[in-house]
Order: structure tokens, then sequence, then C-alpha cells
């Protein structure tokens, strides 16, 4: 079969692709307020379930089935809890006066440990509560193992959603707690990919139309912004153009790969940033390959323009991104880099942009001047699969804060004053 053979029965076929629209399109109210990724809602809303006396209709079902998954010698009675968020820093409290015990709960999502906070907290706890029996539990997406995993326990989401689950089998809460835990519980399923069987949907089209989504993936892997060279490569643009969202569910699932768990951190650790205030991840202009952001700064120098289309098809004719170039050894180079294009570019913005150059010179030495300049770029650093997350995390924090840098000496040289 020819390229062009598989790309047409490809598009013969597209309604394959229902399947997928059908589950990405699935109203849930986490996504709709952009919250599913945010680490502190996850917190708020653990908390909310972990409170025997809250209006969810689940009692201390909650709090109680983490306990007994954990604590060799649980409490009895748990009317007497209280739960605290952000007590000194420490994500969640649970404490009973009553039973003299208190359960600890560090929630590390999106996050990667710091300044050695699990044995501080620990400390704090003790002192504060020195005649209570304590449970620290150390709580990530997979369970990863803490610093401290002689004093603390490692727990996954997995674990909390059995309880959650279970909580809400027996309890059988009223409609609207009902439907605002089962939409909890479905976001808590995207950590681990159990998504209603979309896996499985992605696998079986990757079979039947693999050498078509190959030639879709490669085209847009090698360069999303440039113009296509033959036929086949426009029709290849023109497909994903139409149906991102359904090809990359695609793409992260296909059999033999799954999904890429570096590429994941980096998406995680994006959206938890832009919850933070400090990035704006553009999620639509995201693939494995390439993780684009803006920072506040940086569109204040180059600001958008209303009805601008730049390369990449926006109002913004720069973006950061984060590279994670797979090695054909499977490890994964990351860098950070820092890009603008000049398609369509409007003569006000070409003129920062070249004052730009002038202080950071671009990496491109291209005939034309510079359809596509790096004025700023770190080191690369190479990581496997098998890398903890904090590492991961770490690193991009550190690219992060050199970008910032980068911003500082950027903003003192374009207005003359030095920072």
């Amino acid at each position: 079969m020819t390229d062009r053979e598989a790309l047409q029965s490809f598009m013969d076929d597209i309604s394959c692709l229902d399947q997928i629209t059908a589950w990405a399109n699935k109203v849930n109210i986490f996504d709709v307020l952009r919250i599913s990724r945010a680490e502190i809602r996850h917190s708020n809303m653990l908390a909310w379930l972990m409170d025997p006396h809250e209006n969810h209709g689940l009692g201390d079902r909650v709090l109680r089935g983490i306990l007994q998954r954990t604590a060799q010698n649980p409490p009895q009675d748990y009317s007497g809890f209280v739960i605290r968020r952000e007590w000194n820093n420490i994500d969640l409290l649970a404490i009973s006066d009553t039973e003299k015990y208190i359960l600890c709960i560090e929630n590390k999502t999106y996050s990667g440990e710091h300044d050695n906070q699990l044995v501080r907290y620990r400390k704090l706890v003790q002192t504060t509560w020195p005649e209570y029996r304590r449970e620290l539990i150390y709580l990530s997406r997979k369970g990863r193992e803490s610093s401290d995993p002689e004093n603390w326990k490692s727990m996954a989401y997995t674990d909390i959603l059995k309880v959650i689950e279970a909580a809400r089998v027996t309890a059988q809460p009223e409609a609207d707690a009902d439907m605002l835990i089962r939409h909890y519980t479905e976001v808590i399923r995207r950590f681990e990919g159990e998504d209603s069987g979309i896996r499985a949907q992605c696998e079986t089209i990757w079979q039947k139309h693999r050498k078509a989504l190959e030639l879709i993936s490669d085209i847009n892997k090698e360069d999303p912004e440039a113009d296509p060279k033959t036929e086949e490569d426009r029709i290849c643009k023109e497909i994903y153009e139409k149906h991102q969202k359904e090809l990359n569910h695609i793409f992260r699932y296909k059999p033999g790969r799954g999904p890429d768990p570096i590429a994941d951190m980096i998406r995680i650790w994006a959206e938890y940033q832009t919850e933070q205030g400090r990035i704006t991840f553009c999620p639509e202009k995201t693939s494995d390959a390439t993780a684009r952001f803006k920072t506040r700064t940086m569109s204040e120098i180059l600001p958008d323009v209303a009805g601008g289309e730049s390369a990449w098809g926006t109002e913004n004719f720069y973006f950061y991104e984060v590279r994670n170039v797979v090695l054909p050894s499977r490890e994964h180079e990351l860098f950070l880099q820092m890009c603008v294009a000049s398609k369509n570019i409007p003569e006000d913005v070409r003129q920062i942009c070249d004052k730009i150059n002038d202080y950071y010179p671009s990496l491109q030495k291209k005939k034309d001047d510079w359809a596509y300049r790096i004025n700023f770029y770190t080191k690369h650093v190479i990581f496997t699969e098998n890398d903890d997350e904090n590492k991961v995390i770490g690193q991009l924090e550190e690219f992060l804060e050199e970008a910032f840098e980068f911003e500082r000496k950027l903003v003192g040289k374009l207005t003359g004053y030095a920072v």
C-alpha cells in the first residue's frame, strides 16, 4: 500500500475517531474549571471527602478507608476527627483529640519534594502533638517513594480511588454530591490511563491504520510549522489540524509504546505552573515532542497581535518550548528554548524581535534572515523513562528559572537599565 493509499484509507474510515471524540468531549466539572491538574484543588477535594461531618453523604467512610489501608492499629471512632488544610504548609491533617490520633498527608500529585520538607513536617507534628499516635502518608499519582520512607508511607491515587468508589457504592449519596464525586473519580482514573476503555480503542485504530498514523505523526514531529513539501505532507497536516485532539490520544497509547511518561511529566508540570500563575501553558500547541508556553514578561515584550496568525496559527509570535527528544537509545534529551517565527509578523513586532536578536543572537542561520529564531536556550539534559518524577520536575524548574533570568536581563537591555 502506498502512502497516498494509506492516507486515503484512513480518511475513508475517519468515523473510527468518533468514539474517542465522544470520550474527549465528555463534560467534567473539573475540566470546565480547569482544575483537574491543580494539586491544591485535589487537596481541597480530599479534605472535603475525608471530613466525616461534611455534606457529601459518605460519612467517615473515606477517612476510615484510608487509615484501614495504611495504619497497623487504626482508630475505632472517627466522629471526633477535624480536617485541617495547609496547617504550617502541611497539605492535609486529620486530628482527633478524643482518639489522640493524627493523620498527616503530603500531596505531591504535580510537584516534587523540596527544602527537606518531609523531615520538617514530621518534627513539627511530633513537637505539637507529642502524645498522639501518628500516621504519615506521602501521596502521589503512582505511589512513588518519599525521601523519608522510614516515616512516610507511600500511597498512590489508585488506592484513594478504590476507597472513594467503595464509599460511594455503600453510601449512595444524593444526586448532586454523587455527580461531583463521580467526576472526581474520572479525573483520578486518568492518572493510570484507565479512561473508560480509551486505551483499547486507540490501540485498535493504530493497528488498523498504522501506516497512515505513522506518516501523520512523523510529519508533525519533524517540524510542525514547516510548509508541506509533498501532497502527502499536506494531507497529513490537514488531517492533524482537524483531528489533533483524537490523534494525540492515539499517539500516546499506541501498542508497544504506551504513553510517554516524560512527556506526561512535562505536561503536568506546565499545567501546575499555569495554575500557580507563573506561565501560560498552551496544550493545543503541544505534542509529546514539544510543550509550548508563554510568560507574562515575554508577552509584554512581544504582545499578541489581534487577528494575527503566526506560523503556529496563533496571535502570539513567540513560544517557550520544552523539547523532549527521544534518542535511539530510548533516552530522553530535554531542554528549553525561546523562539520567534516571522511568518505573517507585523513590522512593529519584527523590529522588537530584531532588537532582541541584537542582544541575544539566534542559533538559526538560514537563508531567510530569521524565519525561525531561537534567542534563548538551556543546556541539554538526558533522562530515562525510569527516572524519578522529582528529578525531571526539578530540572524543569531550573530551566524555568533560567528563562526568568533571561527575561530580567532582556528587560534591562531593552529599557537601558541594568538588572
